[in-house]
């Protein structure tokens, strides 16, 4: 006798909510969402995994060369602003200058406007 598998709603409510704590399955969520089969999937590097999953409140990130800092830097405070981190305080991020923070705010101005399931929780 085979076994079935059967998910309720309150299962898949509570994979959901594990998928929206956690900063690198919410980041490769929210990009796939959108996909085609067709698509590439996307998955974060390793270095990326690392920074978003170091809650060292005694630690800046600082990484000179490495490639993927905005997308990273992107999810990031998309994930902090969807599962309200602090829901009383302000997110600062400190740049050297304005060339620097435009790819940041356009990657956010693009993942709120164009992805389909942030905008459901608009």
């Amino acid at each position: 006798m085979a076994v079935d598998e059967r998910i309720n709603q309150l299962d898949v409510e509570m994979q959901l909510y594990e998928i929206m704590r956690n900063p690198v399955l919410f980041g490769e969520f929210i990009n796939n969402y959108d996909k085609t089969e067709r698509d590439r999937t996307f998955e974060f590097t390793i270095y990326q995994k690392e920074w978003l999953l170091d809650f060292s409140s005694y630690v800046s990130i600082c990484c000179s060369r490495a490639v993927g800092k905005t997308v990273f830097i992107v999810m990031l405070y998309t994930w902090m602003l969807v599962y309200n981190v602090f829901p009383e305080d302000y997110i600062v991020y400190g740049v050297p200058s304005k060339i620097h923070l435009e790819p940041v705010w356009t990657g956010l101005i693009r993942q709120f406007r164009t992805n389909s399931f942030l905008k459901i929780l608009e």
